[in-house]
């Protein structure tokens, strides 16, 4: 009879068929055989970003409003958090829509860009017409003092009263019709509340100027703020758009055929000084304006 061995050696493999145990116990290597075959971490898939949408409707709003005059201060407050929103959301990783965030920095570039040459050309208007009146009054001075019937033919001609001999409470019309008075005048002033609501402060000291609009012509004028300019020698002050009113509207009001509105200008001046006259307009042009003088 034969009997098994008593001491059989080891298989090569573990128990059971499985791989053999390395010394120390260390489990193989991931992807090796025998190893659990665990997948490596998958990354987090890219993240569609809400700024850069943001920064486009933002930036439209702003550059819809540099296309507007009467806008230029809310198309500054709106077009540069544009411009810097669009810059940090193209600046954000692992996200998609990428080409919104373009969109938007584009926007915003063409939107100040538009902002300035409104500006510039409004500039640019304003003094060449004020160029233009300040060298046409001279003449009419000088027709005025002569002793002939000429003075009396001027008023039938339609032609604005003379801006020189325009004073307080006296009305002067513009070449489309609407008669402006200027019923008062204030300076010293150091503070004002904003068509905002919050407290602004004058480089130096505010001057206001109030006044009354009266549209004579056939058809509707607009009387902005940001277009009435006062002066102190040869020194120019324009309005600020922000501050004052007229009819009770903010910026600007629309006047129809044979009604008026009150109005208050207000212009940041040097400290301890005053108005010498007012140009006031309905129009971006001193052609279309008529100065006042205050004292």
């Amino acid at each position: 009879m034969s009997y098994p061995p008593q001491n059989p050696q080891p298989s090569a493999g573990g128990p059971y068929g499985q791989p053999p145990v390395p010394p120390g116990g260390a489990h193989p290597p991931y992807g090796a055989p025998g190893g659990y075959g665990l997948m490596p971490p998958t990354p987090d898939p890219p993240r569609s970003s809400s700024l850069g949408f943001v920064a486009l409707v933002v930036a439209v709003i702003g550059a819809v409003a540099a296309c507007i005059p009467v806008l230029t201060v809310l198309a500054w407050v709106v077009l540069i958090p544009a411009l810097l929103l669009s810059i940090v959301a193209l600046a954000q990783k692992n996200h998609t829509k990428r080409g919104v965030s373009l969109t938007a920095l584009s926007v915003s570039i063409v939107g100040t860009l538009i902002l300035c040459a409104m500006i510039a050309v409004s500039s640019g208007l304003l003094r060449a017409g004020s160029d233009t009146t300040s060298t046409a009054r001279p003449t009419i001075t000088g027709e005025a003092s002569t002793p002939t019937q000429e003075p009396t033919e001027v008023p039938s001609a339609a032609a604005p009263t003379n801006p020189d001999e325009v004073g307080i409470g006296e009305p002067a019309s513009t070449t489309t019709g609407v008669t402006f008075t200027v019923t008062g005048s204030e300076c010293g002033i150091t503070s004002a509340r904003t068509v905002f609501d919050t407290e602004q402060l004058p480089a130096g000291e505010f001057c206001t100027v109030s006044f009354t609009a009266v549209n004579g012509s056939s058809s509707a004028v607009i009387i902005w703020l940001d277009s009435q300019f006062g002066f102190i020698g040869a020194n120019e002050y324009r309005s600020i758009s922000t501050l004052g009113d007229v009819g009770g509207d903010l910026l600007l009001s629309q006047v129809k055929p044979g009604l008026s509105v009150d109005g208050v200008a207000y212009f940041d001046v040097p400290a301890g000084s005053a108005l010498d006259a007012v140009e006031l307009g309905d129009g971006i042009s001193s052609l279309r304006s008529v100065r006042i003088v205050l004292r």
